[in-house]
């Protein structure tokens, strides 16, 4: 069984077929990964933007009233 693990891993079973098969999961993999980090990244400069700008506007200490019909 071992031996079998060995060879499947390393892509020494299937031949070519089973080695681009493997690529291809390979680079499904590796996209997944850099468009998280970069969704992440995105949130969470739009979340320090916001934090930002609710930090500079100024409290005015009363609260305003929809306007009449």
């Amino acid at each position: 069984v071992t031996g079998w693990l060995y060879a499947l891993h390393f892509g020494a079973v299937g031949g070519w077929p089973y080695r681009l098969l493997l690529t291809v999961i390979g680079l499904g993999v590796v996209m997944l990964s850099v468009t998280g980090v970069y969704l992440w990244w995105k949130k969470r400069r739009g979340r320090q933007r916001s934090r930002a700008s609710v930090a500079t506007i100024p409290a005015t200490g009363t609260a305003s009233a929809p306007p009449a019909p």
